[in-house]
């Protein structure tokens, strides 16, 4: 699958200037991997959570949050696989579920984070993603990798990162040789 066919051909500079949303970070997918326990630590910091995807919808985020969080989160519905232009509105892309040590997990490197790539954008992910958290942790500005117990703390670490910076911009410049 080409990546123009994500990002339409967008060069450095581009995703650079790119408008986005500053204070939501997304995630798409499936609702058994809605990160629901980092919402505390975003709303306390004034970032919201997006989710798309099928089956996600206000029943679920009833069963998983308390009243006073659900605030935090916004509701997309479903989306189309070809149709992926909504990832280049945010900062930030959740790759984040750490129950989760599989080998399947822990050594995969899943669409969703190429498809962050091609669209510029910055990464919160769990540390049990192995192969994704050597990238983000090699990539100045890349992302944040949240370890288990710093799920409060995600707000304080997005509000005093460089995600989306220079160098990062740079570095997608070589993966994606724009």
């Amino acid at each position: 699958v080409s990546q123009s066919r994500y990002c339409s051909g967008l060069g450095t500079d581009d995703l650079a200037a790119r408008a986005r949303f500053d204070r939501a970070l997304l995630f798409f997918g499936t609702p058994q991997r809605v990160p629901f326990e980092l919402v505390q630590g975003l709303a306390s910091a004034g970032y919201e959570l997006h989710l798309y995807g099928r089956g996600i919808d206000e029943e679920l985020v009833e069963k998983n949050l308390p009243e006073n969080l659900r605030g935090a989160v916004k509701l997309f519905g479903p989306y189309r696989p070809t149709s992926l232009d909504f990832i280049g509105q945010y900062r930030f892309v959740v790759l984040y579920k750490p129950g989760i040590v599989s080998d399947n997990f822990r050594y995969s490197l899943p669409n969703k984070f190429f498809q962050g790539l091609a669209y510029g954008t910055g990464f919160v992910v769990s540390e049990n993603f192995e192969e994704i958290r050597e990238v983000v942790e090699s990539i100045p500005g890349l992302g944040i990798v949240v370890k288990s117990g710093e799920e409060g703390l995600l707000g304080d670490l997005l509000r005093d990162s460089k995600i989306g910076g220079a160098a990062y911009y740079r570095a997608v410049n070589i993966v994606t040789g724009k």
